[in-house]
């Protein structure tokens, strides 16, 4: 019977392959209610939100060809005038030291779990590409980068880092959102996650493989025995 039972387990893994896409933490990761909701919004920039494909971004750089969103999945994206202030002046042409979006949530961690924390970063001008100077960070600490593109050309590259949490419990992720120089530029972002890591339905095969290889000579054995 329990040999039985080993081979049936084993071959409803192998049928089923287990889930192969991880469970996002996040609420609202893609902001298909139309705005912010679920989100903390610190905006250090004259203009974001969220809207659907081609609305236009106004108040960018005069030299930049005109930006409007671009959605990566769904029927919406975030968006944000951006830039960096550097020591070549402020941006242009809100005038700010620096022009960024951060999005935070709070979200429950499990102490020794290695998470995979990241957003798609999109650039919906054919014309010029711009450098990345986003960030992650849980509880107000980097993380490092397993995915950092830069410079970020047309269309939606993702940015990606990892984070094992060191206790249980809630923890604040934040996405800081930058790009482009001292010019202001319209970015879109989409599809926030923060998720756990499955295994590959490579590994799930071996795995069922290898229990079914079990049950087998389990089973041989128990027919020579009766």
């Amino acid at each position: 019977m329990k040999v039985r039972t080993i081979a049936a387990a084993a071959g409803m893994m192998c049928l089923s392959g287990f889930p192969v896409s991880a469970s996002n933490l996040l609420l609202n990761p893609g902001f298909e209610s139309g705005d912010f909701s679920d989100w903390t919004v610190t905006a250090d920039t004259p203009v974001s939100g969220v809207a659907v494909a081609g609305t236009p971004i106004p108040d960018t750089y005069s030299s930049f060809s005109p930006f409007s969103v671009i959605v990566h999945s769904g029927s919406f994206a975030a968006y944000a005038v951006t830039c960096f202030y550097s020591t070549y002046g402020l941006c242009s042409p809100s005038g700010d030291p620096g022009d960024s979006l951060t999005l935070s949530q709070s979200v429950n961690l499990v102490g020794g779990q290695t998470y995979s924390i990241g957003f798609w970063f999109g650039n919906g001008s054919s014309n010029y590409d711009f450098g990345n100077s986003s960030n992650l960070a849980v509880n107000g600490t980097s993380i490092g980068f397993t995915s950092y593109p830069n410079p970020i050309y047309e269309g939606y590259q993702m940015v990606e880092g990892t984070y094992t949490a060191t206790a249980g419990g809630p923890a604040t992720v934040s996405f800081f959102l930058q790009g482009s120089g001292t010019g202001d530029a319209g970015f879109s972002f989409d599809d926030f996650f923060v998720n756990t890591p499955t295994p590959e339905p490579s590994s799930l095969l071996l795995m069922g493989s290898g229990l079914l290889l079990g049950a087998a000579v389990g089973l041989r054995r128990a027919r020579l025995i009766d």
